[in-house]
């Protein structure tokens, strides 16, 4: 134990999620959300009843609890006949074959067959009972007990013969239910219907109700070697799926996640029998979209979870295989695409589609989610013609509205209230009518959402629904009628992008294109997935494209996720360590661009196969489950940031930069829109407003300031390449793991940043104080954001190696997050003053024109040039024939540094007004084939006193007189400008 904490949640096996306080005697998981008392600690955890747990805590405090105070809890006669009969079969676990079979045979683990009560029979139950004071009718009406007949005379004997084990089913205290295995595999049977308790329903059916993620298995073995290898929250079925046990998880398991882990046999005459079969039922009952199912895939030569995990070998951890078996459990439609794959011949594949529904499910996904199941379906040997056809939209619809027109004489005299009442009834169905808060009026339907009226989406819909078109009656009539209805009885809702943000509660809304149109609602009390739409919060996520769906995993663990993010994307970004962060830190941001009034853009700068577009890829990979790369155009640029949480524009240089494409780059750092026409009116506009990251590769850097100062830039290098990188291999594996690294990616932003983003004002203050003026200050807030998940990130992907001195004393000394992003500002401090001065083109010029110059006056030598002997220094003068400047020059003299280290320093000036500083450029630009980007002296004087500070960092300095600065001197009116420059050879 860790000061207040636990390192495992007992509960959900979560990592540095369990607290306990101990002054107030409670216990909290945050991943789990368990909590509670010392006593509901012991309920929950060795699943017993209140009397029990306090009985338990006393003995463990040495406290002795007074018998006639204590006030028995009262039980039925059959309950506590059951209670009975459980402590007395597990008394002779260890006798007559229970260890041998339980323990030895089946490597059961001995605590787990204590905590589950597991027991023997001996067929001693009826007399032990007879000794406790219960009546032979009472023992007989408790089904535990069954009256036979030797030689024609009646006994009453055990129901159960000798020599089986025996699984009681508990919960709440009670007994609910006995079921049994036998050995010699002779006997088949439990307790009959009639004797089990009501409310009986699953083997452990009290993990049902604890635990946001729940396991399910068929048999009383399976269940117990799930919890051998420290896996509690599974349940049992005991045989096929009731009813009642349906009913239950529908109830139960809204919400939550479910992994269906059925043994791998199969009924091929009845499609719902067996363990196959019965992860047919169960997801067909469970399909809606407040349920998510998952089906565990294991080799089909095991045929059960029982056999499979005790058949690993005994160097694997059985819980990390569990939770891997989870990771990459399947959605039901996978699952059913895979194994209709095994069935031969296409008629068959095809009978199977239909039978089963896929067809229909896929109608109801969005965009991405549908193409991902139509490529498995092709690569069934479905064309994809034949697959839409499939899919295509029920013709009912049509039908009602062809029996109403063939009532009239003329489709004309329609009544486009009857008509709209029509399409409202069948596509509500499926659909969902709304409207927003400035009273249009949207169609939620398949998982598109549709602006009710007449414009190009809703025209084809309509037609592709109903025939109807806008330019024919009844169809405009009918576009406005349906508008009302939906108005009068849609429902207002907020309708957003993939993400929204709740400002007032700091609550996120994340659209992964989830299965069945579940979206993440984030917030400090929790993660919670709801559907899209059909919330309590009126929240509606437009649905992107391009994400290929995200199975948000509620119970990973943090840890297992980030260090997948280290492997595969953090470890083979080419760059220096600490930008790396940087990466990591800013593509988290995605999720938190709401809480800045602006945002950075990021460059990957390097050279060709430097792995800038590598780098690009892998954060695509990520979030789009796919590489989307692209030098888009500007109107696909606004399109795609506005929907998704990503834009990658590969390769643009300066040269490649439009005015519309710098306009787009600073709209999206200061989050501002564009307007545009809606399409298919001719008077409506909309908003465009970027709400994606951007992401820029080239070889270039940015040369404008306005973009430059927005952008972190890091550079990419073929020398911070990882050998062992095979990118085939790490892009297989990101698509593998990207569920488990975005789940945990989502629970840090929540449990980590959520709850401290108070703290920003603290790095707000660090960035003010210690780096003032630092080049990219006019990101400041969406940088404090950065550095808080910073703070929280080393913690998951240390900063010191083994090898470093402060490796294992982080908590004394820090993580080093303070030393990485000091690393940040001066890398980028860097970065800047390297690209201003490389992109000024006063400096550009001022040194094209002293190196002609310098060139000039060393082919004439000192003795053709002026000496100046009244100069305080040495100072050679000398007048381009061209340009007319008079430079100055200083006689070189040697010096020494700091080191004693010689070198040669020079000092040149002239003066000159402005008029006669453009001329000179004029001659300069025309000789060497350039353009002078100043075509007047005026835009040159204000450019030079907005580029000042560069000239300064390049060794220029502009001399000044005091009474006329920044002039060295002006006369009658003219403005005269001296320049300096040191040169140190």
């Amino acid at each position: 134990m860790k000061r207040s904490h636990l390192e495992e949640c007992p509960f959900c096996n979560g990592h540095n999620c369990f607290s306990i306080d101990r002054a107030k005697g409670v216990y909290k998981c945050f991943q789990c959300e368990v909590g509670g008392d010392v006593f509901t600690f012991l309920e929950s955890y060795h699943n017993i009843g209140t009397a029990e747990a306090l009985r338990r805590a006393a003995a463990f405090a040495g406290v002795t609890l007074s018998e006639a105070k204590r006030r028995d809890i009262k039980f039925s006669v059959k309950e506590r006949i059951f209670l009975e009969a459980m402590e007395y079969y597990h008394s002779h676990l260890p006798d007559n074959g229970g260890r041998s079979y339980l323990i030895v045979q089946r490597s059961h683990r001995e605590d787990v067959l204590k905590l589950m009560k597991a027991g023997w029979t001996d067929g001693g139950l009826t007399d032990h009972l007879r000794g406790k004071g219960f009546t032979d009718d009472e023992i007989k009406s408790s089904g535990l007990a069954k009256e036979r007949k030797n030689n024609g005379v009646a006994y009453l004997s055990d129901y159960f013969v000798k020599g089986l084990a025996v699984f009681p089913h508990m919960d709440g205290g009670k007994v609910l239910h006995f079921t049994i295995k036998d050995p010699a595999k002779k006997f088949l049977y439990q307790l009959p219907n009639e004797f089990r308790a009501r409310e009986w329903r699953f083997y452990n059916q009290s993990a049902l109700y604890r635990f946001n993620e729940i396991v399910v298995v068929e048999g009383e073995n399976d269940l117990l070697s799930v919890m051998d290898a420290g896996v509690i929250h599974g349940i049992g079925m005991i045989g096929q799926p009731s009813d009642e046990q349906i009913k239950s998880l529908k109830t139960a398991c809204v919400g939550k996640h479910l992994y269906l882990w059925m043994d791998n046999d199969e009924d091929t005459e009845k499609p719902l029998a067996k363990g196959k079969g019965y992860i047919r039922r169960i997801c067909t009952a469970l399909q809606e979209a407040k349920y998510n199912v998952r089906v565990i895939v294991y080799p089909e030569e095991f045929k059960d979870p029982d056999e499979y995990l005790r058949g690993l070998p005994g160097d694997i951890d059985r819980k990390k295989e569990i939770k891997r078996l989870q990771h990459e459990a399947l959605d039901y439609i996978t699952w059913e695409i895979r194994e209709i794959s095994r069935l031969e011949g296409l008629d068959k594949r095809l009978e199977a589609l239909k039978d089963r529904k896929i067809f229909a499910a896929l109608g109801d996904m969005v965009e991405a989610e549908k193409l991902v199941f139509i490529e498995k379906l092709e690569a069934l040997g479905l064309t994809r013609k034949a697959i839409d056809e499939q899919i295509e939209i029920s013709q009912e619809l049509r039908s009602e509205l062809e029996v109403y027109f063939l009532s009239l004489q003329n489709k004309r005299e329609a009544d486009p209230n009857r008509v709209a009442s029509i399409i409202y009834k069948h596509i509500g169905k499926q659909g969902q009518f709304f409207r927003d808060r400035d009273g249009r009026v949207y169609l939620f339907y398949k998982h598109l959402i549709y602006e009710i009226g007449n414009n190009r989406p809703f025209n084809a819909l309509m037609k592709r629904t109903t025939l109807l078109l806008p330019t024919k009656e009844p169809g405009r009539s009918v576009w406005e009628s349906l508008a009302s209805e939906a108005y009068n009885f849609g429902r207002q809702i907020d309708l957003a992008s993939w993400i929204s943000t709740d400002r007032t509660t700091d609550t996120i809304y994340v659209n992964l294109n989830s299965p069945n149109n579940i979206i993440l609602k984030i917030s400090k009390a929790g993660i919670e997935e709801i559907p899209n739409g059909l919330n309590p919060d009126g929240v509606l996520l437009k649905s992107s494209r391009k994400i290929l769906p995200v199975n948000f995993l509620p119970d990973c663990e943090i840890r297992d996720g980030m260090a997948a993010l280290r492997e595969l994307i953090f470890e083979n970004l080419a760059c220096e360590m600490e930008q790396k962060y940087l990466v990591l830190c800013w593509f988290m941001t995605a999720f938190l661009l709401d809480f800045a009034p602006y945002m950075a853009l990021m460059k990957f700068s390097g050279p060709t196969s430097s792995g800038k577009t590598t780098a690009a890829k892998l954060l695509s990979l990520l979030t789009y489950g796919n590489e989307h790369l692209g030098d888009s155009s500007t109107a696909a640029m606004y399109a795609v940031s506005s929907q998704n949480p990503l834009l990658i524009v590969d390769n643009l240089e300066s040269e490649d930069m439009t005015k519309s494409g710098q306009k787009f780059f600073l709209l999206s750092a200061t989050k501002g829109g564009k307007e545009k026409r809606t399409a298919g009116t001719e008077t409506d506009t909309t908003e465009e407003m970027p709400k994606a990251l951007v992401l820029i590769t080239g070889i270039e850097p940015f040369t404008k300031s306005e973009m430059s100062n927005r952008t972190y830039d890091v550079e990419y290098s073929n020398k911070f390449k990882g050998e062992d990188f095979i990118e085939d291999e790490v892009i297989r594996q990101i698509i593998k793991r990207r569920d488990l690294i975005m789940s945990a990616i989502i629970k840090f932003i929540q449990k980590e940043i959520l709850p401290n983003l108070h703290k920003r004002r603290d790095f707000i203050t660090i960035l003010k104080k210690d780096h003032r003026g630092h080049a990219k200050n006019r990101t400041d807030e969406f940088l404090s954001i950065m550095m808080l998940i910073l703070e929280k990130l080393v913690r998951h992907i240390p900063f010191y190696s083994e090898n470093d001195p402060y490796y294992g004393m982080e908590e004394e000394v820090g993580w080093g997050d303070a030393e990485i992003r000091k690393a940040w500002i001066e890398y980028q401090d860097a970065k800047a003053k390297e690209t201003e001065t490389m992109s000024s083109n006063i400096i550009k010029l001022l040194d094209g024109l002293i190196r002609e110059y310098l060139m000039k006056m060393k082919d004439l030598g000192n003795d053709a040039l002026e000496y100046d002997r009244d100069h305080e220094d040495q100072v050679y003068k000398y007048v381009h024939p061209e340009y007319a400047l008079e430079l100055m020059k200083t006689k070189p003299e040697i010096m020494k540094d700091e080191r004693e280290e010689e070198y040669v320093s020079t000092i040149i000036e002239f003066v000159a007004t402005p008029k006669e500083i453009v001329y000179a450029f004029d001659r300069f630009c025309k000789n060497n084939g350039l353009r002078n980007p100043y075509s007047n002296a005026s835009i040159f004087g204000e450019r030079l006193k907005n580029d000042r500070h560069l000239l300064e960092k390049t060794g220029w300095e502009l001399v000044s007189r005091k009474n006329v600065e920044p002039y060295w001197k002006i006369i009658n009116g003219v403005r005269f400008w001296k320049f300096r420059k040191t040169i140190v050879r």
